[in-house]
């Protein structure tokens, strides 16, 4: 257990990626707040949404594709840098 009382490992994290844990198996899913395909619905029943599945849910898309099919989602992209930025 690490001194801050966590039992997490950061062990087959890719450096420089935004990747979170699933549960107990280690899976991995994409964060999808970097993702090209997510947006904001501003429905408070469903606000977050991808434009790669073309659904709306509660949960962050790639928790339900996870959930749904069983593997990490495929469809994520890296969001492109805004123009003008360093």
């Amino acid at each position: 257990m690490s001194p801050t009382g966590s039992r997490t490992s950061t062990r087959g994290l890719i450096r420089g990626a935004r990747w979170r844990k699933l549960g107990p198996l280690d899976r991995l899913e994409p964060d999808c707040r970097t993702c090209a395909h997510y947006f904001v619905t501003y429905e408070p029943t469903h606000p977050h949404g991808c434009r790669a599945f073309d659904f709306k849910s509660q949960l962050w898309p790639a928790r339900v594709v996870t959930q749904s099919s069983g593997e990490a989602c495929h469809a994520h992209e890296a969001r492109p840098a805004p123009k003008g930025a360093r």
